[in-house]
């Protein structure tokens, strides 16, 4: 999971399209982002990435004029569709009408749903993520038992509750060796929580 604005797009930092965006005001990012050439060039660019995908995966987090507001919660492809715009342009309109406050929350990756059930029933597989912290500014994986959840025992009912919950509980404590914290024996430290069943 990615989140941040067009004033800091790092998201984009490895987009060539995006370069001349970083070191500058927010006047000239505004100007940049209203030209047509860029918005092509960015266009080209995800198309060249096979990542045209990204606006149905990316929503309206947080906006700051309270005229953007029936935008929040919404993708950006649901935005073009009310606009009557394309998505390129739905996402940096809104984003210069809030001055470039608007923060935005994207998929970068796991957004195939089948493809993410494939991968949690797998035997071989550990669920886990993370940068090591490179990308503070824009990644945030703290969800990361979500994709077992709601791919795993939630709408796809690939797991059971018992089989998501050993994934990410005793498997990753056998893998480093500290077997006795995620099973339940008399006499042995152990980690538990509760879970309501509610996400």
């Amino acid at each position: 999971m990615t989140q941040g604005n067009v004033r800091s797009p790092t998201m984009f930092a490895s987009f060539l399209s995006w370069q001349p965006a970083f070191n500058r005001s927010v006047a000239e990012q505004i100007a940049l982002y209203q030209q047509p050439a860029f918005r092509d060039a960015f266009l080209q660019e995800l198309a060249s990435r096979k990542r045209e995908h990204i606006w149905d995966h990316m929503r309206v987090l947080d906006v700051h004029t309270p005229a953007l507001e029936v935008y929040r919660g919404k993708t950006v492809l649901e935005i073009a569709a009310m606009r009557g715009t394309r998505p390129v342009d739905a996402y940096l309109d809104i984003a210069i009408a809030d001055a470039l406050q608007t923060h935005y929350q994207g998929a970068l990756f796991n957004y195939d749903q089948a493809g993410v059930e494939r991968l949690v029933t797998e035997d071989r597989f550990l669920i886990g993520l993370s940068d090591g912290g490179a990308h503070v500014e824009c990644c945030v994986t703290p969800a990361m038992p979500q994709p077992c959840w709601t791919s795993g025992c939630g709408q796809r009912q690939a797991l059971t509750l018992e089989q998501a919950i050993h994934k990410l509980t005793a498997v990753p404590a056998a893998l480093f060796g500290i077997p006795s914290v995620a099973h339940w024996r008399w006499g042995r430290w152990r980690i538990s929580c509760s879970w309501t069943r509610r996400p």
